[in-house]
């Protein structure tokens, strides 16, 4: 699966309990994230590993303003 060209930003709420995650990835393999911007996110882009997600690829995308990366 790709996602290309997409923009999310300004999550309400970016506390903790999983809260404010803008790009996640989770229980999928093979993704592409590809020239996508993520601004004032909690974890503007994250790949939970806990939950099976493999073979994630971030590529030309831009984060700005997190309040925790990981």
């Amino acid at each position: 699966m790709t996602v290309a060209d997409s923009t999310l930003e300004l999550a309400q709420h970016r506390g903790d309990g999983g809260n404010g995650y803008l790009f996640e990835v989770m229980q999928s393999g093979e993704v592409l994230v590809r020239d996508c911007v993520a601004r004032a996110g909690r974890h503007n882009f994250v790949q939970n590993w806990g939950f099976g997600a493999t073979g994630i690829v971030c590529c030309g995308c831009t984060r700005r303003r997190a309040r925790r990366w990981r």
